[in-house]
């Protein structure tokens, strides 16, 4: 009967992993900055200030977060965090513009997701899986 209990609890902790990286709930956080303007925006992030509810500043359509990266030639990276309702995919890409300027997106759903690197987000959402996987 405890081996029960164990594994049940297990699955909740695996799914409240999923739920916190793939966004279960309705109204949606996002760190919101500008590096330019704020130097904790910038990488390593400090995600000690208080993100922004999406939903309740923007509107409903805001149901993602954004991490942009900004390169440009000759010039500090910068680095923006947003909310955002129209995204071209979920993920990671890279767009390159005109003289020597280039982006990194990423682009996910759920709460403060935009916090983190692209790589720290897939390893909790792995780890999350696989300790489902094990205790069913």
């Amino acid at each position: 009967m405890a081996g029960v209990g164990l594994e049940s609890l297990c699955i909740l902790a695996g799914l409240l992993v999923f739920c916190l990286i793939a966004g279960c709930t309705a109204e949606y956080e996002c760190y919101d900055c500008n590096s330019h303007d704020h130097s904790w925006c910038a990488d390593p992030f400090s995600p000690a200030h208080k993100p922004v509810n999406c939903t309740a500043v923007k509107g409903s359509d805001f149901k993602y977060c954004r991490k942009i990266r900004q390169i440009v030639k000759d010039m500090p990276d910068r680095v923006v965090r947003e909310c955002a309702s129209t995204i071209d995919k979920l993920g990671y890409y890279e767009r390159t513009g005109t003289y020597k300027v280039k982006l990194h997106y990423y682009i996910c759903k759920g709460e403060r997701c935009n916090s983190a690197s692209q790589i720290s987000s897939i390893m909790a959402l792995i780890i999350g899986l696989i300790n489902t996987a094990f205790y069913i």
